[in-house]
C-alpha cells in the first residue's frame, strides 16, 4: 500500500466431500490468512500474521491443522496441537540492521534482532465432523484456550536463529530453531 505498511489476505478452500464416490474421508477444509507489515522506522519492521481454519467432515490426520514448532508456535513441541479448528497469530518486531565493519563472510549491514509472540490453538470439534458449516462450533473457542510462546531471534538475509519459550505449558524448556526462510 505504501512504503510504510502493506498487507495481504488469502483464503484457501479444499472441497473433498465427494459423496458420489466410495472413499473413507469426506471433508471440506477452509483456511484464511491476513498478513500485515509496517516499517515504523528505518530498518525496523512490525510483522503480524493471523490464520484461522475449520474442517467439516472426516479429514485424514495429515490434512488436520497441526500447530507447534517452526512456523507456528515456536516454543511448543513440534505439531503438539492437532484438530479440525485452528487459530494462529504470529507477531514479530524486527529491529534494524546493525552497522558493522567489512567482512567477507557475513554482511553485518543485514544482521537484525527479532522479538516475537506466537499465540494459537487447535482442537477437535465433534460438531464439525457431522456438519457442512465451517462456522458451526465457533462459540466453542475461548481466549483461555490460546497457547502463547515468546522468543528472540538473530538473523541475516540468509539465515536466522530463534529461541522461544512456551508461556503456558511444557515447563521452562525453550525451543531452538535455525531457519533459512522467514516465518511468513
Amino acid at each position: 500500500m505504501s512504503r510504510y505498511f502493506s498487507f495481504s489476505a488469502m483464503t484457501e478452500i479444499e472441497l473433498a466431500d465427494n459423496s458420489g464416490f466410495d472413499n473413507q474421508f469426506n471433508y471440506n477444509r477452509y483456511l484464511a490468512e491476513f498478513v500485515f507489515f509496517s516499517n515504523f522506522e528505518p530498518g525496523s519492521v512490525l510483522k503480524w500474521r493471523l490464520r484461522t481454519g475449520s474442517i467439516t467432515g472426516e479429514a485424514p490426520l495429515f490434512k488436520q491443522f497441526q500447530l507447534g514448532g517452526i512456523g507456528s508456535l515456536r516454543g511448543s513441541p513440534y505439531k503438539v496441537f492437532t484438530g479440525n479448528q485452528m487459530l494462529l497469530s504470529n507477531l514479530e518486531v524486527q529491529f534494524g540492521q546493525i552497522a558493522g565493519g567489512d567482512s567477507e563472510w557475513i554482511d553485518f549491514d543485514s544482521v537484525y534482532f527479532t522479538l516475537f509472540l506466537d499465540s494459537g490453538f487447535s482442537r477437535e470439534s465433534e460438531s464439525l465432523k457431522g456438519s457442512t458449516n465451517p462456522f458451526n462450533d465457533i462459540g466453542g473457542f475461548s481466549l483461555a484456550d490460546l497457547q502463547h510462546d515468546a522468543g528472540v531471534g538473530l538473523g541475516t538475509d540468509l539465515i536466522r536463529a530463534e529461541l522461544a519459550w512456551p508461556l503456558k505449558r511444557f515447563g521452562d524448556t525453550p525451543g531452538f530453531w535455525i531457519r533459512f526462510n522467514p516465518t511468513f
